[in-house]
């Protein structure tokens, strides 16, 4: 197992917001990551890959929305964190924290 996987909670904020807004991360062993509502169920799904300390991300909501994004973060083990970005067709400032 990679430090990296597991659930992540965190925020984000739009454009130059502070990160406010809640949302879940489902970071799975072999390359699998999902988008996870509140109550914990899946609202999106797609891959993931990291190296060294840079993480990437690519999935898709589920329908009826199917939107797709990105997300580009850096993994500090030490802090157990994950600070980057995450867009669709708007940057999103994001932060959040893992559960390993």
């Amino acid at each position: 197992m990679l430090p990296v996987e597991g659930n992540w909670i965190g925020l984000y904020g739009n454009d130059n917001e502070a990160p406010s807004i809640f949302y879940k991360l489902n970071i799975k062993h072999g390359g699998t990551i999902e988008e996870l509502n509140a109550s914990g169920q899946v609202k999106g799904e797609g891959t993931w890959e990291l190296k060294a300390n840079s993480f990437k991300a690519h999935y898709q909501w589920k329908a009826p929305h199917s939107t797709f994004f990105t997300l580009s973060a850096r993994f500090d083990l030490n802090s157990n964190k994950l600070v980057g970005t995450w867009d669709s067709t708007t940057i999103h400032r994001m932060e959040a924290s893992g559960k390993r």
